[in-house]
């Protein structure tokens, strides 16, 4: 193979990886979750593209071919348990596919990993890489200044929620974190010119602004806070000075006596320090964080070993459901699927052997950059490798703390690789050059690639993105339920990816669109037709499925909008709601919706008994108080229990006193 390919071949990489830190500043509004999903597809295709000239660029040039060192096994070790964990988990295919919202699944996990393997094995070059972190923290500024005026109001940008153009603050926190750090680090290196010097303090400070400035944000900052402290520590470690040295030392003790409490507090139901944490790195509320810690918990005890699959939190969640959830103590969210907390969420998904060899990639990665920095102590690169040890060691413990209440992004994700690839580089030796080899058979093996390739790209990167319009597109309003179910079935039958996630979207989005249709209203045929047919592919479901109780939920109510033209429906809807209250006896929802369902079939002598047991499963929730007084106030028509009742909700507590004023009028 001639070198010009060789050289080619490594800068279409180089090329590629650029491109792959562009994905903060990437977003589709033309497509389904185009904060997260479209990013996702963007990178992936960006990784298989580079797979492509990697894997060709092995076969002729076996110096670039992956070598194993500490890091790379741990990463490669945690890729398996997670497809171990998936396969005997509860639903495969939502653990491969995962959802456009999350896009979590082992199928991202796997483009990850083939990003990690290519950029640790052909970027050789130290500079190669400092041009890489330049882009990136140039990229992060970017980001940081446009959500910097979206908190100045100079700029109001709807559109992006309050966290630049990552749709999140919570993503966007926990992506300038890193980028913080590599600028941090660039500024530290001793041997830069000094006009980069001023960039990366440029950078250092507008990032630094972005994430001390993010709404919602203070998990990132007490993370960063955190690391920063820790840089602290390790420069105060390393002066020859005794006494800082002894200094030093301490704080080091009670720095890790601090973190290993807080991960151990994790496993402590109720524990009042996880409510401190929480209200100190959330504005207002709990909002649910340690009372779903607490359903991960019982979730973890059912199956302790693999758990139940990668992105299968929901199943337990379901099974182990709080009535608390949806309070004004315990937040106001009814579903999650995500524990929010790295730890809760391996040990749930992944158990113990997932949740150890997650570990294992942070401690393998730090031991690496110390040994590397102890290997080299007399080289005179040493103060390079001192702070390439202590930043990185800093970066990723501020990761990891950040995680304690949050969740990853495809964006963090991505940096995640990114970073623990340059450092799986750094610590590798460096090979001498092999001459390249020229065997026909790797001519055949080259053409396989191109051939898995095309199959690939379609299957893992087109198809979807098709999928995701057409899904935007059958979402979009004002539509006809013709064009509608026309763009629906499109979606559904272009991709695997997200199919129960986007069947329940299609499913509320039409049960909400019917809720000014009354009894005896004529409507068109085209609606029948959709309605049939999200009936059908709701009813499929199988009950394995994490979207079952989600998507179950959506074909009751369908099966109520179907009441108001065939009665005998609302049978098929209390079915369906009972079976629901029998997978998840202490959720409200379920009830609910029964309690739709008897109104629906004129059993109004049943409804009160039923909203008073709602009720009495959780006696601050809103929703079941606002069910409550409605019944009394339109079924019984009953206005001396309509006053005892309002006074004792308002009494309870006083902020709804405007919320039921009127049904006293």
């Amino acid at each position: 193979m001639p070198e010009v390919f060789k050289k080619i071949s490594i800068n279409i990489i180089l090329i590629c990886t650029f491109l792959v830190l562009l994905t903060p500043l990437v977003f589709g509004q033309s497509f389904y979750y185009h904060f997260s999903g479209f990013k996702a597809l963007y990178f992936m295709g960006l990784v298989e593209v580079i797979l492509l000239v990697y894997f060709i660029l092995c076969i002729y040039y076996p110096i670039y071919r992956p070598s194993l060192n500490r890091v790379s096994v741990a990463v490669i070790t945690f890729l398996a348990v997670l497809t171990v964990s998936s396969v005997f988990g509860r639903d495969l295919p939502n653990s491969f596919w995962s959802t456009y919202e999350r896009m979590d699944g082992l199928l991202f996990w796997f483009h990850l990993l083939a990003f990690f393997l290519i950029i640790s094995s052909v970027i050789k070059k130290t500079d190669l890489w400092d041009k890489l972190f330049s882009f990136s923290i140039g990229v992060a500024s970017v980001v940081s200044i446009i959500a910097l005026l979206e908190k100045v109001k100079i700029v109001d940008i709807k559109f992006f929620l309050n966290g630049s153009t990552l749709g999140s603050t919570t993503f966007l926190g926990t992506y300038l974190l890193f980028n913080v750090f590599i600028s941090f680090y660039l500024f530290l290196l001793p041997d830069i010119k000094k006009n980069l010097k001023i960039f990366y303090f440029f950078n250092l400070v507008i990032i630094m602004l972005g994430l001390i400035f993010n709404v919602r944000g203070k998990a990132s900052f007490a993370a960063f806070t955190l690391g920063i402290l820790l840089v602290f520590i390790f420069w105060i470690v390393s002066k020859s000075n005794r006494v800082l040295k002894i200094i030093g030392a301490f704080i080091a003790f009670l720095f890790l006596s601090l973190g290993i409490v807080v991960i151990f507090i994790n496993f402590i139901p109720n524990s009042q320090v996880s409510q401190e944490i929480l209200n100190f790195t959330k504005t207002g509320t709990l909002d649910g964080r340690t009372i779903v810690w607490d359903i991960a918990r019982e979730g973890f005890k059912e199956k302790p070993i693999l758990g139940w699959g990668l992105a299968n939190f929901s199943i337990p969640f379901i099974e182990y459901y709080n009535p608390c959830l949806g309070t004004d103590k315990c937040g106001h969210g009814f579903w999650y699927d995500n524990p929010h907390n790295i730890i809760w969420k391996n040990l749930t998904e992944t158990g113990v052997v997932g949740f150890v060899s997650y570990f294992a990639i942070f401690f393998f990665t730090i031991y690496s950059l110390w040994l590397l920095y102890k290997r080299d102590e007399n080289n005179k690169n040493n103060k390079n490798n001192f702070w390439l040890a202590v930043i990185f060691t800093s970066l990723l413990c501020s990761y990891f703390i950040q995680n304690l209440t949050s969740v990853d992004s495809v964006s963090s994700l991505i940096m995640f690789f990114f970073v623990i690839g340059f450092i799986a580089n750094t610590i590798s030796p460096q090979q001498k050059i092999e001459a390249e080899t020229k065997k026909t058979t790797h001519n055949i093996f080259a053409v396989g690639a191109i051939l898995l390739f095309s199959v690939s790209f379609v299957y893992f990167v087109i198809k979807p993105l098709q999928s995701s319009f057409y899904a935007t597109k059958a979402l979009a309003s004002p539509i006809s339920y013709e064009n509608q179910l026309f763009y629906i079935k499109k979606a559904l039958n272009s991709s695997d990816l997200g199919r129960n996630e986007m069947l329940e979207s299609f499913s509320k989005n039409f049960y909400n669109a019917s809720l000014g249709i009354k009894v005896g209203d004529i409507v068109d045929k085209s609606f029948f037709d959709e309605l049939n047919f999200l009936i059908n592919k709701l009813s499929n479901i199988p009950k394995n499925s994490a979207f079952y109780y989600k998507n179950h939920f959506v074909l009751g109510e369908l099966y109520n909008v179907y009441a108001k033209f065939d009665p005998t429906k609302s049978r098929d809807a209390e079915k369906v709601f009972q079976e629901l209250i029998n997978i998840s006896p202490q959720n409200q929802n379920g009830y609910a919706g029964l309690l739709q369902s008897y109104l629906y079939q004129g059993r109004n002598s049943e409804a009160f008994p039923l909203v008073e047991k709602i009720v009495a499963m959780e006696p601050n929730l809103l929703n079941s108080r606002m069910m409550e007084i409605n019944i009394i106030h339109w079924i019984l028509k009953d206005e001396k229990l309509l006053k005892e009742k309002i006074k004792e909700i308002t009494t309870a507590n006083p902020s709804w006193v405007n919320r039921f004023s009127g049904y006293l009028k």
